[in-house]
């Protein structure tokens, strides 16, 4: 009955260190070898991409590298976050320059990590996108400011070309706007005659806003981010997972035999210090037997003279 209980003892005590062990492994897969990584698909599901009222061409999506945007925030967000920073490019339209003669749009997503982030991006972005020297290198100057009512929040400039600014309807000018929605912030720009611009960035700007505005209803910010299980560093974790597991299973076992070799290890100690014992008391009687005892030997060679 005691053998029963310890054999059922062991087991129960095997089964628990098992069970023990694959929780933690388990826990220890999940937490150290993910790796986290930008989706592109969650990233260009932030921007419109149809067809717009005013606005020629097929659209055009670009994926760009957020740690070498020239906006300081996206950058110092793109080395803390890489995995929840992006920068999204859509184009439209046949050409971008002030002798094209079709209406050009270009839409500007900068996702950052979260709101804080977004904030500073979005100064950084009315700066260098809506400022009075920001199309100056590609020959627009500053005209004025330009304001989206349908936009809440938005804030935008107007360039037109030429060192002379003028506000003809003729002239060819780009409009620029910028805004955010959450944790992310958009940049819009047109490019063609007064009217064709103007209603380009309307159209630009009013659609890229609904969409976000219903993605990120109720203040949702999903992830960027999709998660990856790298298959050799799998294969790595599992190899030394189950030596560990073999390791507390086959435990009991070598304890069991350690016992064994240290009782027979004592058992034979033991009995070669009997047989010592024995061989020495053996000796000793033997020495007696030969020699015999002195008053008894007297007592014989008397008699055997008489």
């Amino acid at each position: 009955m005691q053998l029963y209980r310890g054999v059922r003892s062991n087991r129960l005590w095997r089964w628990v260190a098992a069970t023990v062990v694959i929780g933690l492994a388990a826990l220890g897969y999940v937490l150290w070898i993910p790796v986290h990584h930008l989706d592109p698909a969650k990233v260009s599901a932030l921007a419109v991409t149809d067809r717009l009222p005013g606005i020629q061409g097929r659209p055009r999506g670009t994926h760009s590298d957020a740690s070498a945007s020239p906006l300081a925030a996206v950058k110092q967000a793109a080395a803390a976050a890489p995995a929840e920073t992006a920068v999204y490019t859509v184009t439209w339209g046949t050409g971008t320059t002030s002798t094209a003669k079709t209406p050009s749009a270009a839409l500007f997503v900068l996702a950052l990590p979260g709101t804080k982030e977004a904030e500073a991006a979005r100064r950084d972005a009315r700066s260098s996108y809506a400022g009075r020297t920001s199309f100056t290198a590609v020959g627009f100057g500053y005209a004025g400011t330009l304001q989206v009512p349908s936009v809440p929040g938005a804030t935008g400039a107007t360039y037109t070309a030429g060192t002379t600014p003028t506000t003809t309807p003729s002239t060819r000018r780009t409009d620029a706007v910028v805004f955010s929605v959450g944790r992310v912030v958009v940049v819009a720009t047109s490019q063609g005659t007064e009217h064709q611009a103007t209603a380009a960035l309307d159209a630009l700007a009013v659609a890229e806003y609904d969409h976000l505005r219903h993605l990120l209803r109720d203040g949702a910010e999903p992830s960027l981010a999709v998660r990856s299980f790298p298959l050799v560093a799998t294969l790595v974790y599992v190899a030394v997972a189950v030596v560990v597991l073999a390791a507390v299973e086959l435990a009991p076992w070598g304890v069991a035999v350690a016992r064994r070799r240290r009782a027979a290890a004592w058992e034979a100690a033991l009995r070669r210090e009997r047989a010592s014992r024995g061989s020495k008391v053996v000796k000793r009687q033997a020495g007696r037997t030969r020699t015999g005892r002195p008053g008894r030997a007297t007592a014989g060679g008397a008699r055997a003279r008489r």
